[in-house]
């Protein structure tokens, strides 16, 4: 069964190697048909169990893993080391069912080096429409940011405009805007693959002297927004919570957009307070960025500051570039410290960031600008 499970594809064509583990048959059969069948990828492999995908990896040159996290023999979890340990630049998207259990499971992942999670529907026949188009998504944006790093050094830091910006830098020919004038009232944060540990890096850094709310969006499903919200908590020593409806905004707290919904906020004779918003998903993501970022320009106008994280495709994009119309900053995370340079990307090639950099200097930024240092 095993030597099955691992025979390797004989094509030769360029779409990304993907090395497909499951310990269901229909699931494999399934997944495998819709990404062989798309022109981003194909399977080269298959192992129903951690120790089966180790032995691939031995015989394939492989970018994505797709890995179970429960699996007879060796589940994904204690797998996922394992496989970064011996092919160190893979990307790994783990996939589970959804549950409080398995999201748990999931955040550990991500915490171990996965790139990125996705939820499985609840049923197989379920598993075409969305399912397959996010997971040909993620799979293509990996694979392209794995080749990337292959063929070219990754972009470093840039500073202001006055100062000469480094080579990869002037090739995407960043244009960057002047840094407020005056510290912000909000700040808001949007993410999506690598951005849970990119939060995880972030907060902690933070001044505990920064009284301004700060509004989290990260791509997220549900149940995974609340355990990342109480890891957000615990390790930055500031309040954090998923946002609930009607909750009121209080200085120096911390809100993370539910899964399944949208964070806005809005006036209350009260001051404002919060919304999970059920409308449609925009840039195919829900919770998005960009109707964040939209009803905190309503709010708070040009004392908004936001910076936008690591994550594939561009929301943020068409929220950020309202947010500097009317005045307000917006800052981004640098190609070289983003396990996607799709998001922050897109706001910096548009010049609308102040700012393009690497965690740790953003987190410097944030204390500057937050706690109205010029």
């Amino acid at each position: 069964m095993a030597d099955a499970l691992l025979k390797p594809s004989v094509s030769s064509d360029d779409r990304y190697r993907v090395l497909l583990v499951d310990d269901s048959a229909v699931a494999r059969g399934f997944i495998r048909k819709f990404v062989d069948q798309s022109d981003a990828a194909r399977v080269v492999a298959t192992a129903n169990n951690g120790e089966h995908a180790l032995s691939a990896l031995d015989k394939n040159d492989v970018d994505i893993v797709i890995l179970d996290l429960e699996m007879p023999v060796m589940d994904g979890l204690t797998a996922l080391p394992l496989i970064l340990e011996k092919k160190p630049s893979v990307q790994v998207i783990v996939t589970s069912a959804l549950s409080l259990r398995n999201a748990e499971i999931g955040l550990a992942a991500l915490e171990k080096g996965a790139a990125d999670f996705l939820a499985k529907p609840e049923t197989s026949a379920n598993m075409v429409g969305e399912y397959a188009r996010q997971l040909i998504d993620k799979i293509t944006h990996l694979g392209e940011a794995r080749h990337k790093l292959k063929k070219a050094p990754r972009q470093t830091s840039t500073t202001r405009k006055s100062a000469a910006p480094p080579p990869s830098v002037a090739a995407h020919s960043l244009s960057l805007r002047e840094m407020p004038t005056e510290a912000p009232e909000a700040i808001a944060i949007g993410s999506s693959t690598g951005g849970p540990n990119a939060l995880r890096e972030l907060l902690p850094q933070l001044s505990p002297k920064i009284h301004q709310p700060i509004f989290i969006t990260q791509h997220m499903p549900a149940k995974f927004t609340q355990l990342l919200a109480d890891s957000l908590d615990a390790l930055s020593g500031r309040p954090t919570q998923e946002a609930t409806d009607g909750m009121p905004v209080r200085s120096g707290n911390a809100y993370v957009a539910p899964g399944g919904f949208h964070l806005c906020i809005r006036h209350s004779n009260a001051g404002p307070v919060l919304q999970t918003v059920d409308t449609p998903p925009e840039n195919f993501c829900k919770p998005a960025v960009d109707p964040m970022l939209r009803s905190l320009i309503d709010v708070y106008g040009r004392r908004l500051f936001v910076i936008i994280l690591t994550g594939m495709g561009s929301d943020g994009l068409i929220g950020g570039r309202q947010v500097v119309e009317n005045g307000g900053a917006l800052i981004a995370q640098d190609q070289d410290s983003s396990v996607v340079w799709g998001m922050p990307g897109a706001v910096a090639e548009a010049g609308l960031c102040s700012f393009v950099g690497p965690l740790d200097e953003l987190a410097v930024t944030i204390n500057r600008i937050a706690l109205g240092s010029r």
